[in-house]
């Protein structure tokens, strides 16, 4: 099989398109020729990178129409908030404490 042949059906190729002998020719040819190799490596790679790129920006768009349609980005950090509002007086309450049993004595 010659790299030009190879060139034309990668596509098909890596999508599993093609008859088991044709399959088989290039992948018999993809042994021996590293250029092709390389061609088909490359396409995987973007392929990859691309298929990670829109997954990854659909994600984060659906992530956050999500929290805005349930509230529940509110929620949290109305939480967070109230946990912290509760540390803060929890931690002032024993310093006073502390401040007015040490003047006791």
């Amino acid at each position: 099989m010659e790299c030009s042949e190879v060139k034309k059906i990668a596509f098909s190729y890596i999508q599993h398109k093609l008859p088991s002998e044709l399959t088989e020719k290039i992948e018999e040819h993809l042994c021996v020729c590293q250029d092709c190799r390389k061609y088909i490596g490359d396409i995987l790679e973007n392929t990859n990178e691309e298929f990670s790129d829109r997954t990854s920006q659909d994600d984060v768009g659906e992530g956050k129409e999500f929290k805005k349609e349930t509230g529940e980005e509110g929620k949290k950090d109305k939480i967070l908030s109230w946990i912290i509002v509760g540390i803060a007086t929890s931690i002032s309450l024993f310093l006073f404490y502390l401040l007015f049993t040490s003047n006791i004595r």
